[in-house]
């Protein structure tokens, strides 16, 4: 159990000399509202703001409780009606209110809105804990929001939750309407979080068909695909997109990335996958230990994802401009010109040498030099932490 803050909203509407009516309504945490509404215990109304929505239930002597969606800026007027509900589910979009009480006094005074705080007692949902005046999340597997009630937009809201650093499976919503939701790997690290989309350690057979690739797959503890048509909602927005070489080995160790600024996934009209990008040149980091003189072969280059070469996804048995799935028998965006690029190709401690089309191959990496040294792959959406405003406040 938990404290929670609320929100006391007041509103003052205004009659010059002349009476004033003031209701106070409390923020409380409702369960079942939908089933409420579905049994004809809400009206909606034409008000999009809960300002206005609570105006305009004040201003009707029979309404002194609303609902307000958070989503989709709808307004609820309660009605009468005999329906009870069970208390099992929280509506995370709906705010519920309730009138307190009505005062009158005769004044002359300009509208304002003003705020008060109190505390009742709400439960932590799947398996959060109580943690002073907030529920604490971070052990609840992957949920978020004021009661651990929510499933997370982006891996950012494991950050603002709570969660440790480390690799955290979890389900993500971008959308935030569940019209979309799936699996992946969050890695927080130094206050950053590192959405994974894909990782291949190069130990497995990824020939797969194109629908494959569309839907995703995974591989033992390291290797998965998330799935083509999981990376567009990601990138509604455009985002930063890292692809990384893990160096792993007796005389190599650490890490080798290339980054790209403002990059978003699409279907296009055609039905092709493709990405674009901005014009922004990417970004080449490393942290390599020993680092040897010559790093600069071990660093992948723009070309990894060639943007220029318009970025078209292929796979194994793919039908488009770019047939070059059938070349390196993987999926990726290739360029035009085949045998360049094979991020998720064999390894060669999985299939030694010798060299064949299927088997790693990174633009910009010396792979003669690496190709024992290479532990995994990974590309990833690089999301910084963006503090978050009091969730409880009501902000008008």
């Amino acid at each position: 159990m938990v404290a929670t803050t609320l929100v006391f909203l007041a509103l003052h509407f205004i009659t010059v000399e002349a009476s004033i009516s003031t209701r106070l309504y409390t923020k409380q945490a409702r369960c079942n509202l939908r089933d409420e509404m579905n049994n004809n215990c809400f009206t909606l109304e034409s008000e999009k703001t809960n300002i206005r929505c609570a105006a305009s239930c004040s201003s009707k002597p029979t309404c002194v409780e609303f609902a307000f969606s958070s989503n989709g800026s709808s307004c609820y007027h309660k009605s009468p009606c005999t329906y009870t509900p069970s208390c099992s589910t929280y509506d995370a979009d709906l705010i519920f209110y309730t009138s307190e009480s009505t005062q009158t006094s005769k004044a002359h005074v300009t509208t304002t809105e003003s705020t008060q705080t109190t505390s009742i007692t709400q439960v932590c949902q799947n398996g959060g804990t109580s943690s002073g005046s907030v529920c604490d999340c971070s052990g609840t597997g992957g949920k978020v929001g004021q009661y651990c009630e929510a499933i997370p937009r982006s891996c950012s809201d494991l950050l603002d939750a709570g969660y440790a650093d480390g690799d955290h499976r979890v389900q993500l919503d971008p959308q935030g309407d569940n019209s979309i939701t799936f699996y992946t790997y969050c890695v927080l690290f130094n206050n950053s979080a590192h959405n994974h989309l894909a990782r291949s350690s190069g130990s497995y057979n990824l020939t797969h068909a194109l629908g494959t690739y569309i839907i995703g797959f995974h591989y033992g503890s390291k290797d998965f695909w998330m799935g083509l048509y999981k990376m567009i909602p990601l990138t509604l927005k455009p985002q930063t997109l890292k692809f990384t070489i893990n160096y792993s080995s007796s005389n190599l160790t650490g890490v080798a990335s290339i980054e790209y600024k403002n990059v978003s996934f699409v279907q296009t009209l055609s039905g092709y996958y493709t990405a674009t990008v901005s014009s922004e040149t990417p970004s080449r980091t490393y942290d390599i230990h020993p680092t040897p003189i010559d790093v600069d072969e071990l660093i992948p280059t723009s070309e990894t994802i060639d943007f220029d070469d318009g970025a078209l996804f292929s796979a194994p048995g793919t039908v488009n401009p770019n047939n070059c799935g059938n070349v390196a028998e993987r999926g990726w965006w290739f360029t035009s010109s085949c045998g360049v690029t094979n991020p998720l190709g064999w390894s060669y401690k999985a299939v030694p040498a010798p060299t064949r089309s299927s088997h790693v191959l990174i633009p910009g990496v010396n792979m003669d030099r690496v190709k024992d040294a290479i532990d995994y792959i990974s590309l990833s959406i690089e999301e910084k932490r963006i503090p978050v405003l009091d969730s409880m406040m009501l902000r008008v």
